[in-house]
């Protein structure tokens, strides 16, 4: 079986995000999906938009078997303060570029 990888670039990976976010500029985008769930006091949205040709990302040479490349839009609203929260998570993975398949992972950023 082989498995396969969905990577999440970090504000200390500038240049894998900035390469990531070049990505989405020269190629349009192949599908997006979104997700809406309440639970505890939150609602959440997100929105997960894929490109699929990791080919045309710079760079691409230090992430061999890439395919598609990935944002994560998440908003968050906390009924019991009031707060909203944005944040967006750039990502490259081995899979397709299927916004449902890469968005429902549940990924650890490590932070």
């Amino acid at each position: 079986m082989k498995a396969h990888h969905v990577l999440c670039a970090k504000a200390d990976q500038s240049d894998l995000l900035t390469a990531i976010e070049r990505s989405f500029a020269l190629k349009p985008l192949a599908d997006t999906w979104q997700q809406a769930d309440a639970d505890h006091g939150r609602m959440n949205t997100r929105t997960c938009t894929v490109s699929g040709d990791a080919q045309l990302m710079p760079q691409r040479e230090r992430w061999p078997g890439s395919r598609s490349v990935a944002c994560v839009d998440s908003l968050g609203y906390r009924s019991a303060t009031g707060e909203n929260a944005a944040m967006s998570r750039h990502f490259i993975a081995t899979l397709k570029a299927d916004a449902k398949l890469t968005g429902g992972q549940r990924v650890s950023t490590g932070t």
